[in-house]
């Protein structure tokens, strides 16, 4: 039977100490580093820990600056264009994900042409669940991105042209000159020609809607107006 001494020297610390001051693995193996060592080891590992989640959380609100948004970006598109220039690496049937860490199937990640394999770090559960996170986060920022698509999409403005536009009209509906502009979400309406597409002014909910259903038809309009005026002087 093998006997175990008495004393051992702790690889940490170069002192001989008990065999009793030292933890024993897997109920055979005494370890080389004592308690006393291991304890303040760990405690330095919380403290360092607890240094970089302050440090992580400088990063994030520096961030959430304009510069920092543009810095991050900037070396984002310059790390992405070096990868994309090495070419992707051998294509695997499975992947670990670097959030949940589960090694899963390459099809449970969507595909991401910046990736060195050609698909996104996280699977498809964690990016869902990252994006609804950031959404919760910037609820703000996620609208002036809708915003902004959708004003290209359908008109072919920008946030900045649509400022521009309203400035030029005094802050005011182009048709009954109101200054609210009667919508749920607070900006005017963007009134455009269905037929041609072209942009004609930005009007209230109430004068974009009533445009719409009189057709844009100026005989239409007028008779309207004709037909106001006849009543008002009975």
């Amino acid at each position: 039977m093998t006997q175990v001494a008495e004393v051992q020297m702790c690889k940490t610390c170069n002192e001989l100490k008990p065999v009793g001051r030292f933890s024993v693995k897997g109920g055979r193996w005494v370890h080389r580093t004592c308690k006393d060592c291991c304890n303040r080891q760990a405690s330095e590992r919380r403290r360092s820990s607890e240094g970089r989640k302050e440090r992580l959380l400088e990063l994030r609100r520096y961030r959430e600056t304009d510069r920092g948004r543009e810095v991050h970006e900037a070396a984002r598109r310059k790390y992405a264009a070096k990868r994309l220039a090495e070419g992707p690496s051998i294509t695997r049937d499975s992947r670990v994900c670097s959030r949940c860490r589960c090694h899963l199937p390459i099809e449970l990640f969507t595909a991401n042409r910046s990736s060195a394999d050609g698909h996104d770090s996280y699977c498809k559960h964690c990016r869902l669940e990252v994006n609804r996170e950031y959404r919760a986060r910037h609820p703000e920022r996620i609208r002036e991105r809708v915003r902004a698509k959708m004003l290209k999409a359908n008109y072919g403005l920008t946030p900045a042209a649509y400022d521009v536009m309203l400035a030029d009209q005094g802050g005011q509906c182009a048709v009954c000159g109101a200054t609210d502009p009667r919508t749920q979400a607070g900006v005017f309406c963007v009134d455009h020609c269905h037929t041609t597409g072209v942009v004609r002014g930005l009007l209230c909910s109430a004068c974009n809607s009533g445009l719409g259903h009189f057709s844009d038809d100026p005989d239409v309009l007028r008779a309207a107006a004709s037909y106001i005026e006849a009543a008002r002087s009975r």
